[in-house]
């Protein structure tokens, strides 16, 4: 079976539709007061209503560490998906507190539990934007700058979190995403990109970034996680517009 955290947001949904789909036993990580509109959304958005209501939720918090082991009983594998996208100064606490903290909770109690592997959605920004020069790849390494933003640098210690519990004995994947596009919640995390297009742009930057198709960034996780893979990381972008 299989853990799911941030199972609640846009990438973790479709994580969920995708075990769902295949039959895979996994239960999903859900905070007491977190919504499930993003996730009803996007499973209503492929028609898949029925699965929806029978997504097997377990209460719990990544900075939570007993209801962590709790809820992870009977599960061999996770798929640790849960942070705070966030570039507004006032959330830089929070995000600390998801991203890095609660990602070191959850390696420590894969750890402690005996989890046999683990899959790690990180982010294109781990990987820094000064340590190349033109093409990013796995072999870039992240160097801090005044210009990296606090969500990258949260990125870049939870992936280093990762690797340490990988260091320890758990056999781990990461995936370095670039902008995630896909449906969900026009005021959350890279899909705000919608809603300032409907808004209206007067003007474009030149240059260019990478964006990829969420449900490549699910299904590449998904295929990672059951594969013989481990211990490695692997950029996932679609095209550079």
């Amino acid at each position: 079976m299989i853990f799911v955290t941030g199972g609640t947001g846009l990438v973790g949904s479709h994580i969920l539709l995708r075990l769902a789909k295949e039959g895979i036993p996994f239960k999903a990580l859900k905070r007491e007061k977190s919504s499930l509109k993003i996730c009803k959304n996007v499973f209503f958005y492929y028609t898949a209503n029925e699965l929806f209501e029978k997504i097997n939720w377990v209460m719990g918090d990544v900075n939570d560490i007993p209801s962590l082991e709790t809820a992870i009983q009977g599960c061999s594998k996770i798929l640790h998906c849960a942070a705070v996208v966030s570039f507004q100064p006032a959330e830089l606490d929070l995000m600390r507190k998801v991203n890095i903290e609660g990602t070191a909770n959850v390696m420590n109690v894969a750890l402690s539990k005996g989890i046999k592997k683990l899959g790690y959605i990180s982010s294109i920004a781990a990987l820094g934007r000064n340590s190349t020069q033109g093409i990013i790849d796995e072999e870039c390494y992240f160097k801090a700058t005044k210009l990296d933003s606090n969500y990258a640098l949260s990125k870049y210690y939870a992936e280093q979190e990762v690797w340490r519990a990988s260091e320890e004995g758990l056999d781990v994947v990461i995936i370095n995403p670039s902008v995630i596009l896909g449906p969900g919640d026009w005021n959350k995390g890279s899909s705000q990109i919608f809603q300032k297009i409907h808004s209206g742009l007067k003007f474009y930057t030149t240059g260019s970034t990478g964006y990829v198709d969420v449900i490549d960034v699910a299904n590449s996780l998904v295929e990672l996680l059951l594969s013989s893979v481990k211990n490695e990381r692997f950029i996932v972008n679609g095209a550079n517009l």
